[in-house]
């Protein structure tokens, strides 16, 4: 399961053939602009985190702030998409190198739901049942909601488990080590506004970040499993806008 050069065992939790041939054919070159990435995407996170932390920081909250936040969410997961690509076209690979292809698609997304599932039943456990979720927004931002959870998921799905875990294996070249060191990233990216909340002066938890560290570890884990099982992206980014949308119930 850890060494993709010994893969003759096949299990549930293995991970698919067409992702692991794939994951092969990465070498360091693709490491290091996988490196890069990282480093572009967590510059950028935390100078455009600076312009709203900055304006809550002056008290001058937005007139609407679920709307300011929409565009930020929007335009920073696109931009972190195209760098992707642009990356991912530089070094000679295609849409199908993301797990942006047909070929498991159906298989991916149903996976998606199963885990997803569980995921809504354990919330609805804590909650104590159906009846006492409570809709974070109303009826008119309920889709414009989704399609932030959709459009920020895909973002992350696209940086973290389609782009840079699959290449540093070319540099690690072990499955596990790769899983880590990606896991360990995904979640520094979620703390990169501690450098403008420090600039800002808002203060900022750190020892939180060694609560949230194995957890967010955990989560890049089953996201993963769902990619690297059918080398497709489209049910990860689902489970991953749904997870994100559990946690606001």
């Amino acid at each position: 399961m850890w060494d993709y050069r010994h893969n003759d065992k096949k299990g549930f939790f293995s991970a698919g053939k067409d992702y692991i041939a794939l994951t092969k054919s990465f070498n360091k070159k693709d490491a290091r602009f996988a490196a890069l990435a990282l480093l572009i995407s967590v510059i950028f996170a935390n100078l455009i985190a600076i312009i709203p932390l900055t304006i809550y920081a002056r008290g001058d909250e937005p007139a609407n702030p679920f709307w300011f936040s929409f565009w930020f969410n929007i335009v920073g997961a696109a931009v972190i998409s195209t760098l992707v690509f642009i990356l991912s076209r530089v070094t000679g690979h295609g849409a199908s190198s993301l797990g942006l292809n047909k070929k498991g698609t159906i298989k991916s997304i149903l996976l998606a739901v199963v885990i997803g599932s569980i995921g809504l039943l354990l919330v609805l456990f804590r909650l104590g049942g159906i009846s006492n979720v409570k809709l974070p927004y109303t009826a008119a931002l309920i889709m414009p909601r989704i399609l932030w959870l959709l459009v920020a998921s895909f973002g992350e799905e696209l940086l973290f488990r389609a782009y840079i875990g699959p290449r540093l294996y070319g540099v690690f070249k072990s499955a596990f080590v790769s899983i880590v060191v990606t896991g360990l990233s995904f979640g520094l990216m979620h703390f990169a506004a501690i450098i403008p909340i420090m600039i800002v002066g808002a203060g900022v938890e750190l020892s939180f970040m060694l609560v949230a560290m194995p957890i967010y570890l955990v989560w890049h884990i089953i996201y993963h499993f769902v990619y690297a099982k059918y080398n497709n992206i489209w049910g990860p980014t689902l489970l991953h806008a749904f997870g994100n949308f559990l946690l606001l119930l």
